[in-house]
C-alpha cells in the first residue's frame, strides 16, 4: 500500500529517527509499525 500524505510528510523533512517516522506512520496510518518495518 501506498500513503501519499506519509510520503509527502518524508520528504518534506527527514526524520531524526526511525521511531519518529514510525510515529507518523501510526498517526497517518493507524498501523502499529514494528522497527523492522523502516529497516
Amino acid at each position: 500500500h501506498h500513503y501519499p500524505v506519509l510520503l509527502k510528510l518524508a520528504h518534506a523533512q527527514p526524520y531524526s529517527s526511525q521511531a519518529e517516522l514510525a510515529l507518523v506512520f501510526f498517526a497517518e496510518t493507524g498501523i502499529t509499525a514494528h522497527p523492522d518495518t523502516f529497516a
